[in-house]
């Protein structure tokens, strides 16, 4: 296992850790006790970020616990501002930290790589043959670009400026980051049945 393969599974442990304390509206979820799909899924994304990237996220988590705070459960709170905005209006917004307009603009920033990639992605054929989230959220559903949002929403500035570099770099070479995330995820699960 590489430094970064090793520095992913810190980040996992951490990220699994948090997923399994969220208490959803309607109690535990279903994905909460797979945690092998978890894993993969996450290995999936965060591989295609960097070291300096991935270090910055784990510092991020370390200070969440720190603080007694859950960035997953937040996470899925900035979903709910487009998928139930009145709940998120009444019920959560008050207890989330609101960001500041210059981290608005570096996650809107990467947003938009996202949804640029996103939308080469669908050209490919690769596309064709995966099953992905809606392409637009609603009540109870979320899109794969306000669920990074929501992601995003929760790392630090410093973290959203390397990611950005790294998207930077990632398009510059031609690089698509939602392709390699696909690929990463069907080769891991295809290693899984290989496995046994």
């Amino acid at each position: 296992m590489t430094a970064k393969e090793k520095l992913i599974e810190k980040i996992i442990d951490q990220e699994w850790w948090f997923f399994s304390q969220v208490e959803g509206i309607d109690g535990r979820a279903v994905c909460q006790d797979r945690p092998k799909t978890f894993r993969r899924m996450r290995r999936a994304q965060h591989a295609i970020f960097s070291e300096a990237t991935l270090n910055l996220l784990l510092n991020d988590y370390l200070d969440y616990q720190d603080l007694g705070r859950n960035p997953i459960a937040e996470k899925y709170a900035w979903m709910m501002r487009q998928t139930d905005p009145t709940y998120f209006a009444q019920q959560l917004a008050p207890q989330l930290v609101m960001p500041s307009p210059v981290k608005v603009a570096a996650i809107q920033e990467l947003a938009d790589f996202f949804a640029l990639a996103q939308q080469e992605f669908s050209q490919d054929q690769l596309a064709r043959q995966v099953q992905g989230r809606v392409e637009q959220s609603g009540y109870g559903e979320v899109s794969s670009l306000d669920y990074l949002t929501g992601e995003l929403e929760t790392w630090s500035l410093g973290t959203l400026y390397s990611a950005l570099q790294d998207m930077q770099k990632m398009s510059a070479s031609g690089r698509n980051p939602v392709l390699e995330i696909v690929r990463n995820t069907v080769k891991d699960f295809k290693g899984a049945r290989s496995d046994g």
